[in-house]
């Protein structure tokens, strides 16, 4: 993760006039959506610390508890 939004970091600083991902829509503000994706990373960061705080789990378990675009009845 750390590598990655390193990378961000790094693309953030190029005019870059259009973007051409491998999936969702073709973007021409880069600069809102690294902004957005930092935004999500930490959001998650800190979901995922306040879930574990409350004591160990695996990774299964901590997804189970985090928040998610996507709904099922169960992660199983």
């Amino acid at each position: 993760m750390a590598e990655y939004l390193n990378s961000l970091h790094k693309v953030y600083g190029l005019d870059i006039k259009l973007v051409l991902p491998g999936h969702r829509a073709i973007m021409t503000d880069c600069k809102t959506r690294i902004q957005q994706q930092r935004l999500h990373h930490q959001t998650r960061l800190a979901e995922t610390v306040a879930i574990l705080e409350k004591g160990s789990k695996n990774a299964f378990e901590v997804a189970a508890q985090m928040t998610w675009e996507m709904a099922y009845k169960k992660w199983d």
